[in-house]
């Protein structure tokens, strides 16, 4: 069962932010645009061990995420308006760093790697 906490920032734009605490993510936040719709969430250590930011479009859909994954290595996602992953940027497990560009159909397109 999850607990959610609800805070709403008034400002040039109306925000809702809740805490929530959930299986999936020991921690995580949500930041809701002022019609609703989850435009990002902020997570820490879920059951992999990753933490991240995600930031989305109005349609709810993934703009960009900063990740870490299972050895906290950094790696960032760029996804289009139709919800495919098109730059990855990263350090792979071997500590090396890499970029990918892909074609909307996900094909890679270039593919680059730090020499070793």
């Amino acid at each position: 069962m999850s607990k959610v906490k609800t805070f709403s920032v008034i400002g040039v734009f109306l925000v809702c932010v809740s805490v929530v605490l959930a299986d999936t993510f020991n921690r995580a936040v949500e930041v809701n645009d002022g019609n609703g719709v989850m435009r990002a969430v902020i997570f820490a250590a879920d059951s992999n061990g990753k933490s991240g930011l995600e930031v989305k479009y109005p349609n709810g859909q993934l703009r960009f995420s900063i990740h870490t994954n299972q050895n906290h290595d950094p790696f960032v996602n760029f996804f289009d308006r139709n919800g495919k992953n098109r730059i990855e940027l990263g350090i792979g497990q071997n500590g090396e760093a890499y970029l990918i560009l892909k074609k909307g159909d996900g094909t890679v397109t270039h593919s680059l790697v730090a020499p070793n």
